[in-house]
């Protein structure tokens, strides 16, 4: 946007200058975001402009751009960029008590939100100037940068006079010619860099103070810091670059311009599909949900029954076979546990107890006066059950000990009236290992022999 005045107000209006005060007001202005406020402050009987401050920032980026004191008469430009949008009040403090003060405000858009004043701004005072066009001067400024807006302000110093506007200027109105003497702000767009004044022609040979800034204009796409922009950045879906290190020769065109793809994004990925989805059901189907502990939880629908992917065919079967087919065969019981062992009670003896299973049948007894029968060569001696009287239990240890140890087992020791079962022993003995393990032990004449065979043997 190019750089323009938007407007200018006065406070107070012609004729109302009066009273005195360190402070003067000027009326409230509406305002663009990022606009320049120009203020142009007077004053009489004060020694100079102390100071400039608006309603919205304080004093916070004012600038007193140039001021002249011509006592009693003081004349002063000052400037504040970026000013946001909204009414603002500003207020001028003088150094000591000034009477017949006054503010006029420029409002400047389209110029730089930053460092906008270009050059040093100019300002003089001249007395007994004629009437000759231009003749009243600020004196020279130069400004750095075009486009630029030259801003000038002129004050008659007591006479009531107004001045007007110098050769290519713009002014829209002048005040105060009835209180102390006419001022008139004029402006115009420069589009060199060369030296410039603002001018002014007076009606009579009079004195006068004549003040000069000027004000650069943005770059063009800038963007104030109270302006949005009309759209967000577009992300660039593919950028270029020049490869300036392998130039193509310059008979062959350009140099080689590489162009970078946009970047792919790949797609979700989508959850898989079973292979046997379930049929439609008429009602809403159960929900389960996954056991404590595992990750998915989303609720899920009971599984179908499996299905065989490649069944057997009826034609692989023959005819005869299905006809002749064997009955189908029960299976087999699983064998019970056998019963634990059973401990014996404790007992006062020379080693433990013999745990064994539990008793077999009890064999038949052999009759008082029946002959043993002889016994082959491998022995298996039936277990040992309801021990003799106490008088024969001694013996009965003998016996069964020396036949353990004649066939390398350990000697067993058993309490009296206790019923123990021996396991079965396989060995080869002698005719006095066989006698001694057929004799019963309830016939003393028997177990006499045994006795003095036992004696004999040893």
């Amino acid at each position: 946007m190019a750089i323009a005045v938007a407007q200018e107000t006065c406070t107070p209006a012609t004729g109302g200058m009066s009273g005195a005060g360190t402070t003067f007001a000027a009326s409230s202005i509406t305002l663009s975001a990022g606009s320049i406020l120009v203020a142009v402050v007077t004053g009489v009987n004060a020694t100079s402009l102390a100071s400039i401050s608006d309603s919205v920032n304080g004093t916070t980026g004012w600038v007193i751009a140039k001021q002249v004191t011509q006592s009693p008469l003081t004349l002063a430009i000052c400037y504040r960029e970026n000013m946001a949008a909204g009414a603002v009040t500003v207020t001028a403090t003088y150094t000591a008590s000034a009477s017949q003060r006054g503010i006029k405000l420029l409002e400047i858009t389209g110029g730089k939100t930053s460092g906008s004043q270009d050059g040093t701004p100019a300002g003089q005072f001249q007395t007994g100037v004629g009437t000759g066009a231009d003749a009243i001067t600020s004196g020279n400024t130069t400004n750095a940068n075009q486009p630029a807006l030259l801003v000038g302000a002129c004050q008659n110093y007591g006479n009531n006079q107004n001045s007007a506007a110098g050769t290519g200027f713009t002014s829209t109105r002048v005040d105060w010619n009835t209180d102390v003497g006419g001022c008139r702000i004029e402006y115009k767009t420069l589009t060199t860099t060369t030296a410039v004044a603002a001018t002014y022609t007076g009606p009579i040979s009079d004195s006068w103070i004549t003040l000069a800034a000027a004000f650069d204009e943005a770059p063009a796409g800038s963007v104030t810091a109270f302006q949005s922009s009309p759209e967000p950045p577009k992300r660039p879906q593919a950028r270029a670059w020049v490869d300036s290190a392998n130039p193509m020769p310059a008979s062959k065109g350009s140099p080689w311009v590489f162009v970078e793809p946009p970047r792919i994004v790949p797609p979700r990925r989508q959850e898989a599909q079973s292979a046997n989805p379930l049929p439609p059901l008429s009602a809403p189907a159960a929900v389960s949900f996954a056991p404590s502990g595992q990750h998915d939880r989303r609720p899920q629908a009971p599984r179908a029954a499996p299905v065989n992917p490649d069944p057997l065919p009826a034609a692989r079967v023959s005819p005869w076979f299905q006809e002749n087919a064997p009955p189908p065969q029960r299976a087999a019981a699983r064998p019970r546990p056998e019963a634990a062992a059973l401990p014996l009670p404790p007992f006062a003896g020379n080693g433990p107890p013999v745990e064994t299973a539990s008793p077999p049948a009890r064999p038949p007894q052999r009759q008082r006066g029946e002959s043993a029968a002889p016994l082959p060569s491998f022995v298996r001696l039936a277990p040992v059950v309801d021990p003799p009287p106490t008088r024969h239990v001694p013996l009965a240890r003998r016996i069964i000990n020396y036949v353990r140890e004649a066939i390398g087992m350990p000697a067993v020791f058993i309490p009296v009236n206790t019923q123990v079962v021996k396991p079965p022993l396989v060995a080869k003995v002698d005719d006095l290992d066989l006698a001694v393990a057929n004799v019963q032990l309830g016939n003393a004449a028997s177990v006499d022999s045994i006795d003095m065979a036992i004696a004999g043997d040893t």
